[in-house]
């Protein structure tokens, strides 16, 4: 996964569901190396580590769903109810992390354009 210093909007949906209850959190709004941005609405998640399940838009090496154990480094309140959080990837297993790194390569290539 490329870090990247400008962040662009992206156009691919990837919901972020919370494991235990499948509950859509969020969706990613940016994704590099080793971390994300997710925005989303109403309530703000709760600091500390997290575990997600990605929705990948199409399966990436088979893999529709990415397992990721996070932790949230920063979060804002925006206008309108609207929030966006950072997150740090702390674990991610590794087949899986192969599809997140396909997955990185759609952001950028959706940023370029």
């Amino acid at each position: 996964m490329l870090q990247r210093l400008h962040r662009d909007q992206i156009h691919l949906n990837v919901p972020a569901c919370l494991a235990q209850d499948g509950r859509v959190l969020g969706r990613i709004a940016d994704l590099s190396l080793g971390g994300f941005l997710l925005a989303g609405t109403g309530t703000v998640p709760d600091r500390g580590l997290t575990e997600l399940i990605l929705l990948l838009p199409w399966p990436m090496n088979g893999i529709s769903r990415v397992h990721v154990t996070v932790e949230q480094r920063w979060q804002e309140r925006l206008a309108g109810g609207r929030w966006h959080a950072g997150y740090r990837i702390r674990s991610c297993p590794a087949q899986e992390l192969v599809a997140l790194n396909r997955l990185s390569e759609g952001f950028s290539s959706s940023s370029a354009s």
